[in-house]
Protein backbone atom coordinates (compact mmCIF):
# COMPACT_ATOMS: atom_id res chain seq x y z
CA UNK A 1 0.00 0.00 0.00
CA UNK A 2 2.92 2.37 0.64
CA UNK A 3 4.06 2.08 -2.99
CA UNK A 4 0.60 1.90 -4.54
CA UNK A 5 -1.09 4.65 -2.54
CA UNK A 6 1.56 6.95 -1.15
CA UNK A 7 4.51 6.84 -3.53
CA UNK A 8 2.90 6.14 -6.92
CA UNK A 9 -0.47 7.80 -6.51
CA UNK A 10 -1.80 9.96 -9.40
CA UNK A 11 -2.30 12.52 -6.64
CA UNK A 12 0.96 13.84 -5.19
CA UNK A 13 1.09 12.55 -1.60
CA UNK A 14 4.64 13.63 -0.80
CA UNK A 15 4.89 16.49 1.70
CA UNK A 16 5.93 19.85 0.26
CA UNK A 17 9.65 19.99 -0.48
CA UNK A 18 10.06 16.22 -0.37
CA UNK A 19 11.88 14.27 -3.08
CA UNK A 20 10.42 10.84 -3.83
CA UNK A 21 13.75 9.74 -5.33
CA UNK A 22 15.32 10.19 -1.88
CA UNK A 23 13.17 7.39 -0.44
CA UNK A 24 15.46 4.40 -0.01
CA UNK A 25 14.59 0.81 0.86
CA UNK A 26 14.96 1.29 4.62
CA UNK A 27 12.50 4.19 4.57
CA UNK A 28 10.05 2.19 2.45
CA UNK A 29 10.20 -0.63 5.00
CA UNK A 30 9.69 1.81 7.88
CA UNK A 31 6.68 3.42 6.19
CA UNK A 32 5.23 0.01 5.32
CA UNK A 33 5.59 -1.09 8.95
CA UNK A 34 3.76 2.00 10.18
CA UNK A 35 1.02 1.44 7.61
CA UNK A 36 0.66 -2.22 8.58
CA UNK A 37 0.39 -1.34 12.28
CA UNK A 38 -2.33 1.20 11.52
CA UNK A 39 -4.36 -1.23 9.40
CA UNK A 40 -3.98 -4.00 11.99
CA UNK A 41 -5.17 -1.73 14.79
CA UNK A 42 -8.20 -0.64 12.79
CA UNK A 43 -9.22 -3.85 11.05
CA UNK A 44 -7.32 -6.78 12.59
CA UNK A 45 -8.52 -9.21 15.22
CA UNK A 46 -8.35 -8.14 18.85
CA UNK A 47 -9.37 -9.40 22.25
CA UNK A 48 -13.07 -8.92 22.87
CA UNK A 49 -15.84 -7.85 20.53
CA UNK A 50 -15.46 -4.64 18.56
CA UNK A 51 -18.12 -2.08 19.38
CA UNK A 52 -18.08 -0.92 15.75
CA UNK A 53 -17.86 -3.17 12.71
CA UNK A 54 -14.77 -2.89 10.51
CA UNK A 55 -13.38 -4.92 7.64
CA UNK A 56 -10.45 -4.78 5.21
CA UNK A 57 -11.15 -6.19 1.75
CA UNK A 58 -8.15 -7.46 -0.23
CA UNK A 59 -7.91 -8.30 -3.94
CA UNK A 60 -5.45 -10.94 -5.16
CA UNK A 61 -4.99 -13.09 -8.26
CA UNK A 62 -6.42 -16.58 -7.81
CA UNK A 63 -3.78 -18.78 -6.21
CA UNK A 64 -1.41 -15.86 -5.63
CA UNK A 65 -0.50 -14.05 -2.41
CA UNK A 66 0.42 -10.65 -3.88
CA UNK A 67 -2.14 -8.03 -2.87
CA UNK A 68 -3.35 -6.06 -5.89
CA UNK A 69 -5.77 -3.81 -4.07
CA UNK A 70 -7.29 -2.87 -0.73
CA UNK A 71 -10.39 -1.10 0.47
CA UNK A 72 -11.74 -0.74 4.00
CA UNK A 73 -15.18 -0.19 5.46
CA UNK A 74 -16.07 0.59 9.04
CA UNK A 75 -18.98 1.84 11.11
CA UNK A 76 -18.62 5.35 12.51
CA UNK A 77 -20.82 7.91 14.22
CA UNK A 78 -21.99 10.98 12.29
CA UNK A 79 -23.07 14.22 13.97
CA UNK A 80 -25.73 15.57 11.61
CA UNK A 81 -25.85 19.04 13.16
CA UNK A 82 -22.09 19.63 13.13
CA UNK A 83 -21.55 17.70 9.86
CA UNK A 84 -18.72 15.75 11.44
CA UNK A 85 -17.90 12.07 10.92
CA UNK A 86 -16.25 11.05 14.17
CA UNK A 87 -13.04 9.06 14.25
CA UNK A 88 -13.26 5.38 15.14
CA UNK A 89 -11.90 6.16 18.61
CA UNK A 90 -14.39 8.98 19.20
CA UNK A 91 -17.27 6.86 17.92
CA UNK A 92 -16.40 3.95 20.18
CA UNK A 93 -16.04 6.25 23.20
CA UNK A 94 -19.49 7.78 22.64
CA UNK A 95 -21.09 4.33 22.48
CA UNK A 96 -19.23 2.98 25.50
CA UNK A 97 -20.13 6.05 27.57
CA UNK A 98 -23.78 5.76 26.56
CA UNK A 99 -23.95 2.17 27.79
CA UNK A 100 -21.80 2.88 30.87
CA UNK A 101 -24.30 5.51 32.02
CA UNK A 102 -26.92 2.79 32.55
CA UNK A 103 -27.45 0.58 35.56
CA UNK A 104 -25.98 -2.97 35.63
CA UNK A 105 -29.21 -4.66 34.52
CA UNK A 106 -29.72 -2.26 31.61
CA UNK A 107 -26.09 -2.57 30.53
CA UNK A 108 -26.51 -6.31 30.15
CA UNK A 109 -29.43 -5.71 27.80
CA UNK A 110 -27.12 -3.89 25.38
CA UNK A 111 -24.26 -6.40 25.60
CA UNK A 112 -24.83 -7.76 22.08
CA UNK A 113 -26.57 -4.75 20.55
CA UNK A 114 -25.34 -3.23 17.29
CA UNK A 115 -23.97 0.29 17.09
CA UNK A 116 -27.13 1.38 15.26
CA UNK A 117 -29.33 0.08 18.07
CA UNK A 118 -27.28 1.79 20.78
CA UNK A 119 -27.27 5.06 18.84
CA UNK A 120 -31.02 4.97 18.21
CA UNK A 121 -31.92 4.23 21.82
CA UNK A 122 -29.22 5.85 23.95
CA UNK A 123 -27.75 8.88 22.13
CA UNK A 124 -29.12 12.25 21.04
CA UNK A 125 -31.20 12.52 17.82
CA UNK A 126 -28.47 14.25 15.79
CA UNK A 127 -26.11 11.25 16.14
CA UNK A 128 -26.36 8.52 13.53
CA UNK A 129 -24.41 5.31 12.91
CA UNK A 130 -23.09 5.22 9.35
CA UNK A 131 -20.82 3.05 7.22
CA UNK A 132 -17.66 4.65 5.80
CA UNK A 133 -15.52 3.44 2.90
CA UNK A 134 -11.82 4.34 3.03
CA UNK A 135 -8.23 3.38 2.14
CA UNK A 136 -8.95 2.43 -1.48
CA UNK A 137 -5.61 1.49 -3.02
CA UNK A 138 -4.77 -0.35 -6.25
CA UNK A 139 -1.32 -1.58 -7.29
CA UNK A 140 0.14 0.29 -10.29
CA UNK A 141 0.30 -3.07 -12.12
CA UNK A 142 -3.46 -3.58 -11.71
CA UNK A 143 -4.78 -0.13 -12.59
CA UNK A 144 -7.18 0.69 -15.45
CA UNK A 145 -8.79 -2.75 -15.16
CA UNK A 146 -11.80 -1.81 -13.05
CA UNK A 147 -10.39 -3.35 -9.88
CA UNK A 148 -11.04 -0.27 -7.73
CA UNK A 149 -14.68 -0.15 -8.79
CA UNK A 150 -15.10 -3.89 -8.15
CA UNK A 151 -13.68 -3.63 -4.64
CA UNK A 152 -15.94 -0.68 -3.85
CA UNK A 153 -18.95 -2.64 -5.12
CA UNK A 154 -18.06 -5.53 -2.82
CA UNK A 155 -17.68 -3.12 0.09
CA UNK A 156 -21.13 -1.70 -0.68
CA UNK A 157 -22.60 -5.20 -0.78
CA UNK A 158 -21.11 -6.01 2.61
CA UNK A 159 -22.37 -2.74 4.09
CA UNK A 160 -25.91 -3.46 2.90
CA UNK A 161 -26.28 -7.22 3.21
CA UNK A 162 -24.04 -8.04 6.18
CA UNK A 163 -24.16 -4.85 8.26
CA UNK A 164 -27.66 -3.65 7.22
CA UNK A 165 -26.79 -0.05 6.33
CA UNK A 166 -28.86 1.75 3.70
CA UNK A 167 -26.18 4.34 2.87
CA UNK A 168 -22.41 4.40 2.60
CA UNK A 169 -20.15 7.44 3.00
CA UNK A 170 -16.59 8.29 2.02
CA UNK A 171 -14.14 11.19 2.21
CA UNK A 172 -12.02 12.32 -0.72
CA UNK A 173 -9.66 15.27 -0.99
CA UNK A 174 -11.06 18.03 -3.19
CA UNK A 175 -7.95 18.02 -5.41
CA UNK A 176 -8.04 14.26 -6.05
CA UNK A 177 -9.68 14.36 -9.49
CA UNK A 178 -8.97 10.70 -10.32
CA UNK A 179 -10.72 9.40 -7.19
CA UNK A 180 -13.61 11.84 -7.59
CA UNK A 181 -14.13 10.60 -11.14
CA UNK A 182 -14.37 7.01 -9.94
CA UNK A 183 -16.72 7.73 -7.05
CA UNK A 184 -19.02 10.22 -8.76
CA UNK A 185 -19.06 9.20 -12.43
CA UNK A 186 -18.67 5.43 -12.20
CA UNK A 187 -20.08 4.49 -8.79
CA UNK A 188 -22.83 7.07 -8.33
CA UNK A 189 -21.72 8.83 -5.14
CA UNK A 190 -22.97 12.37 -4.54
CA UNK A 191 -21.30 15.24 -2.68
CA UNK A 192 -23.03 15.96 0.63
CA UNK A 193 -20.80 18.67 2.06
CA UNK A 194 -17.26 20.06 2.14
CA UNK A 195 -14.89 20.13 5.10
CA UNK A 196 -12.46 23.00 4.35
CA UNK A 197 -10.54 22.52 7.61
CA UNK A 198 -9.83 18.80 7.14
CA UNK A 199 -6.35 17.29 7.35
CA UNK A 200 -4.75 14.87 4.92
CA UNK A 201 -1.80 12.52 5.37
CA UNK A 202 1.41 12.94 3.40
CA UNK A 203 4.78 11.18 3.33
CA UNK A 204 7.33 13.43 5.01
CA UNK A 205 10.58 12.32 3.37
CA UNK A 206 12.81 14.36 5.68
CA UNK A 207 11.16 13.04 8.86
CA UNK A 208 10.82 9.51 7.49
CA UNK A 209 7.20 9.34 8.62
CA UNK A 210 3.64 10.36 7.79
CA UNK A 211 2.50 13.89 8.61
CA UNK A 212 -0.79 15.78 8.52
CA UNK A 213 -1.34 18.78 6.25
CA UNK A 214 -4.41 20.95 5.57
CA UNK A 215 -6.45 19.39 2.75
CA UNK A 216 -9.97 20.52 1.85
CA UNK A 217 -12.07 17.36 1.77
CA UNK A 218 -15.41 16.37 0.26
CA UNK A 219 -17.83 14.01 1.98
CA UNK A 220 -19.76 11.86 -0.49
CA UNK A 221 -22.56 9.35 0.06
CA UNK A 222 -24.56 6.78 -1.86
CA UNK A 223 -27.85 5.04 -1.18
CA UNK A 224 -27.57 1.24 -1.08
Amino acid sequence: MVDAFWLQSPQNLIAAGGDVTAIDESLRISLARRQAEDLTNKYGERMGKRVLESSLIKATEKGESEILGLVAIEARLFDLDKKVIMSAEQSELVLKNAVASLGPKQRRQYKDSSASEIVAELTSPEIRAICVLSNLSVSPNARRKGLGAMMCTEAERMAKEDWHFDQIYLKVEEQNDVAKGLYESKLGYEIKFTDPSALGLRVDVDAGDFSEVPAATLVLAKDL
